[in-house]
């Protein structure tokens, strides 16, 4: 998981996820007291936030082995804490709570686990009724009542085909059955030989593959009956690009290969075997295929009309979000993805430049005026997160008011895709964190044209009222004319502006190696927060490496509980005394004592020699050939 979003004791969070994912379902309490013993302050603090994610996957994946239990048997079994998952399956929310009343969690935590509760009944196909919520957790009952209604109204809109299937002419059955006519298509299944997924019901077979593991029986078996089967020989199109997206594909054997041609130039996404999903992203959009997919070797598969499945998600809700969930695992993951070749408000996507903890970014073309743009597009699994979208709107909303050469630029959002962009100005070049891969520890020449550069962006902010909260070496754009750019503000604050929603106290954002003091404790923190940043990265400017190494939460507040600041010479060898002055007074426990002079400070702004960052961009090269150009990424 990335830094930027990981909260205290993340780390054994994901490790108790990893335990479910193998078939181990670890023990709340077991674990809970393994990982949050011990005398570190901040760990104590935590706990109730530990708890909080604890408690959340283990509802999550035991909720979803026991849907559509009726709530009054659950209520009845749900005093047994036993590990065995039988039972535990069926405790309710209150079970947790009764069995870890010795732990304070504070009230938004009740909200979080009340969400998640609420979440899972949805899609496992239960409808809980807000209300009973609101009965259950009476002290709560108006925050919950907002919190739910809020949540159930954006599960609405997920559940309505024609929201998520928004055509003016649905394609009829007659069309999917007239392509099926064709003498590729007509073989039957017994001509092509019986093959291993076919020997069982594909409503057997449904159940064992991404998105539809989760899904009732009943929704298999409508599945299944609605579903063609269909061989394809080796060299076959299965899918062509520029064809109208009339089905969803689920391939049951065989390889087949996914390739965009663009301009000419055929790009290989990837190959896609058994048990794969292909052609989901038309199924929303109900644009012309993006790729084209051909079989590797001979392929068997099923085949679902578009007409079909809107039909059957009408009456079954739950299979529109497995599709939207499948979308959003897809979405992102590749250079060359299912959005590369679309065009979406004007914007025609061309490949992904980085993959962070809330967005994605594209490299785009605006068609009306030729300009390449970056697009970063919100995950779609943080679409139903109403902090997160409002972050994402709010970095839009900060950052077209900021007009500097050291700031990047925004053009405006849009909502498309059922998730929501930016539309930015494109950064030609490598962060800062790829560069310092690259060459290591900088002279302080370079050290002080950069700091120059980054000061000035600061400054500039800081006096609209702005701070990024986020500031770190993969946040730093080092653009190939040598300029310095500052991206990436979904942290940052404005200070004219309360909004005490996004961030509450005791609440730690940020990236934990970078972040002051008061962050990690839970402030909101202003300007002063990215002075201690500054501090970070000038360290790793001169040193090549960060202050604080570890990886795990653990580790690095351990290390930055030991850490005082070394002689200028302890650090590197002559190293200037400006510098280690500026490292000195920017890594102050106290806010009021970081007196950094940014405005002397951006007095050292000059462009980097293009030399050394062409040395960058050919030590990391593009994995398409084109130039690297990283607009976010995560350390």
């Amino acid at each position: 998981m990335s830094e930027s979003t990981v909260d205290v004791l993340q780390q054994a969070a994901d490790d108790f996820e990893a335990c479910w994912r193998a078939g181990t379902p670890p023990s709340v309490r077991e674990f809970f007291e393994r990982h949050s013993r011990g005398d570190d302050p901040l760990i104590a603090a935590q706990r109730g936030r530990f708890l909080v994610n604890l408690i959340k996957i283990d509802l999550d994946y035991r909720w979803r082995k026991c849907p559509h239990r009726d709530p009054r048997e659950l209520r009845e079994a749900s005093t047994t804490a036993s590990t065995t998952v039988d039972r535990v399956d069926r405790r309710l929310l209150e079970s947790y709570l009764d069995e870890f009343s010795d732990v304070s969690i504070e009230d938004s935590g009740i909200l979080e686990l009340v969400t998640q509760e609420f979440r899972v009944r949805h899609q496992t196909g239960d409808r809980p009724k807000i209300e009973a919520y609101t009965q259950r957790f009476a002290p709560l009952a108006d925050r919950i009542r907002e919190r739910l209604a809020d949540y159930d109204k954006i599960l609405a809109i997920e559940a309505s085909i024609e929201h998520l299937f928004n055509a003016p002419e649905p394609i009829s059955d007659s069309s999917l059955a007239e392509r099926l006519a064709t003498p590729t298509a007509s073989r039957t299944l017994e001509a092509s030989g019986t093959l291993t997924e076919s020997e069982r019901p594909l409503a057997q077979v449904l159940a064992g593959i991404s998105p539809f593991q989760d899904l009732s029986t009943a929704i298999l078996e409508e599945l299944g009956a609605h579903a063609r089967e269909q061989p394809f020989r080796a060299g076959e199109i299965i899918l062509r690009q520029g064809e109208t997206s009339d089905c969803l594909v689920i391939m049951l054997e065989g390889v087949a290969e996914v390739t965009v041609d663009d301009a000419g130039t055929t790009h290989r996404i990837a190959r896609v075997g058994r048990q794969t999903v292909i052609g989901e992203i038309g199924m929303v959009t109900r644009e012309v295929r993006s790729a084209d997919i051909r079989a590797v070797t001979d392929v068997h598969a099923a085949i679902i009309s578009r007409d079909d499945f809107e039909k059957l998600a009408g009456q079954f809700p739950t299979l529109s979000i497995a599709l939207s969930e499948l979308i959003a695992e897809r979405v992102g993951t590749l250079t060359i993805d299912v959005l590369c070749g679309k065009t979406i408000n004007g914007f025609q996507f061309k490949q992904r430049l980085g993959r962070g903890s809330m967005g994605i970014v594209y490299k785009a073309i605006d068609q009306q005026t030729g300009q390449q743009v970056a697009l970063k597009m919100l995950r779609h699994d943080l679409t139903f997160n109403r902090q997160a979208s409002q972050r994402f709107r709010q970095e839009a909303e900060i950052v077209k008011t900021l007009t500097h050469p050291n700031i990047v630029r925004v053009y405006g959002q849009f909502a498309a895709y059922h998730t929501n962009f930016i539309a930015m100005e494109f950064c030609d070049g490598v962060t800062l964190a790829d560069f310092l891969k690259a060459h290591g520890p900088l002279p302080d020449d370079v050290t002080r044209a950069i700091l120059g550069q980054l000061s000035a962006a600061l400054l500039y902010a800081h006096r609209a009222g702005v701070a990024h909260r986020d500031l770190k070496p993969s946040n730093v754009m080092l653009q190939r004319d040598g300029i310095v750019k500052l991206t990436d503000f979904g942290l940052a604050r404005d200070a004219s502006v309360s909004n005490s929603s996004l961030t509450g106290h005791g609440q730690v954002l940020g990236t934990p190696r970078y972040m002051a003091p008061e962050q990690l404790g839970g402030a909101r923190g202003d300007q002063r927060v990215d002075l201690y940043a500054l501090g970070c990265v000038t360290w790793e400017l001169v040193t090549g490496k960060p202050m604080f190494p570890a990886r795990r939460f653990d580790e690095l507040m351990r290390q930055r509980f030991r850490w005082t600041l070394p002689t200028a010479d302890q650090i590197r060898e002559s190293l200037d005394r400006e510098l280690y002055g500026l490292i000195a007074t920017c890594l102050e426990e106290r806010p009021e004592d970081r007196t950094v002079p940014l405005e002397f400070l951006s007095g050292w702004a000059r462009p980097i020699d293009p030399a050394l960052l062409a040395a960058a961009a050919t030590v990391i090269p593009d994995r398409d050939g084109d130039p690297p150009s990283t607009m976010i990424a995560d350390d």
